[in-house]
């Protein structure tokens, strides 16, 4: 039997994608990306983003346009279908999910989401 790879569970956009590998780049002990969600805020979650350097046993890895992603397994479900986007608000750039069908609310800072219940 062969193991056949699933395909990521979400999308970078050019300019992520872009951010990324230019964060990569500079960072020569980067193996990676990685990706998370921790619990914050008042809407009960927030993404994580971090340059990583070693990939951890639960990790999914993936390889997206290039860039390997690691995938903490508590977020993997909750990013299925949305795009990874650079938000650019004036001065400021941030990576967020943008059309995540998962999402049920954002607080009203935009810092935290609620995601709807698993089936």
């Amino acid at each position: 039997m062969t193991k056949r790879e699933l395909p990521p569970p979400f999308t970078l956009s050019e300019s992520a994608q872009a951010h990324i590998a230019k964060a990569l780049a500079a960072d020569a002990t980067a193996i990676g990306f990685r990706i998370g969600l921790k619990t914050a805020g008042c809407s009960g979650n927030k993404y994580t983003f971090a340059l990583a350097t070693e990939q951890r046993p639960a990790d999914r890895a993936v390889t997206i346009n290039g860039l390997k992603v690691f995938i903490e397994p508590m977020a993997e479900m909750q990013l299925l279908g949305s795009t990874l986007d650079l938000v650019v608000n004036g001065p400021n750039k941030t990576l967020d999910f943008v059309n995540n069908p998962n999402e049920s609310a954002r607080c009203g800072c935009g810092e935290s989401v609620m995601f709807k219940p698993q089936p």
